[in-house]
């Protein structure tokens, strides 16, 4: 599109003409970064000669290239790590100039799925992306769920081994985690059944059913017990178990009572700060039983250890001149008193 006035018309020695012309730059020019545009002007003199003369124009271009990145998540908080994520990336090319091999970056997710294969997004088109991510149970204790993504792209005329002219934008999002402390407490005692002055040896299994790490566990019992003994000192992951032991020595009242009861109670810190777990109790009982004791007053097996909460007992009468006589029962003083001691 030519604007020359007079074309054709002489042109005196020092006079000028000014003529002009559009030019459009269609996008394959643009990106390429230059245009190069060459023109000339014919004449003729006045004796009929022919004349020519040339001028070029080199102009160059720097468009702006940008990507931009928007992420969000379709929940606002997570109970623990097994809850799916499910993140929606959308990649806009927000530059003058054509991007490829647009492409997603998050650590927090194995697998991204795009709507454009090719990754070329020309100015103004967007992609959308999206994957499935879980939180770890660090992020869980911690009780924030941070991640952030990138999107990647490289210029029509960049160089794809050169990360330094990278087109690169990022988001982020960040969710809650809740704080739900769970345990399951089961006590055993072992053997199935004791004397008074007999030990029987308590297991206490604790399974953490709850979504944070439970850790620093508090033993309280309500009888007498040995040192608690346990299989790790290390904290307990959601889904992970603690087996600790305590020994008990068996009473003259549990027999008496017919059994030991013992109730163990716990509290624990959880890897959050701040919360704490418990406390929660569990029962443990084992059956006491009285020795036996045969016709002649002997107690069966070998006897009980001594237990100092015992009353001292009485000593057994003495027979003196006992002689069998038939058809008589023998005296059986001594046996009397034992029995009436286990009533």
């Amino acid at each position: 599109d030519w604007d020359c006035p007079d074309v054709g018309a002489p042109l005196a020695p020092g006079e000028q003409r000014v003529c002009t012309a559009k030019f459009d730059i269609v996008r394959p020019i643009f990106e390429s970064g230059s245009v190069y545009n060459l023109a000339t002007a014919y004449a003729y003199s006045a004796f009929g000669a022919p004349l020519a003369t040339s001028a070029y124009n080199l102009l160059t271009f720097e468009p702006q290239a940008g990507l931009a990145l928007t992420k969000t998540a379709d929940r606002s908080s997570v109970r623990g790590v097994d809850d799916p994520i499910t993140y929606t990336l959308t990649v806009q090319n927000t530059g003058g100039e054509t991007i490829n091999a647009v492409r997603v970056i998050d650590p927090m997710l194995t697998e991204v799925s795009c709507d454009v294969a090719s990754g070329r997004l020309a100015p103004g088109a967007t992609m959308i992306c999206t994957g499935v991510g879980y939180a770890d149970q660090y992020q869980v204790d911690a009780g924030v769920v941070p991640n952030t993504a990138m999107a990647v792209g490289e210029r029509a005329s960049g160089n794809v081994f050169d990360p330094s002219d990278d087109i690169i934008a990022s988001a982020s999002t960040e969710l809650s985690a809740e704080a739900a402390p769970a345990a399951e407490l089961r006590v055993t005692a072992s053997p199935g059944e004791v004397r008074r002055g007999e030990v029987v040896r308590f297991t206490l299994e604790l399974t953490n059913t709850g979504n944070l790490t439970l850790q620093e566990f508090d033993w309280t019992f309500s009888r007498p017990v040995s040192s608690v003994v346990c299989d790790t000192d290390l904290p307990r992951l959601p889904g992970q178990g603690l087996v600790c032991w305590v020994d008990y020595v068996a009473t003259a009242a549990d027999e008496a009572a017919g059994s030991a009861l013992l109730e163990v109670s716990l509290t624990s810190q959880t890897a959050r700060p701040g919360v704490e777990f418990g406390p929660m109790s569990a029962l443990g009982i084992v059956p006491v039983v009285a020795p036996d004791i045969d016709d002649s007053g002997d107690d069966h097996g070998t006897p009980a250890p001594a237990d100092p909460s015992d009353p001292p007992r009485p000593a057994e009468p003495q027979q003196v001149g006992h002689q069998d006589r038939p058809g008589k029962l023998p005296r059986t003083g001594g046996l009397g008193v034992r029995l009436a001691s286990c009533q």
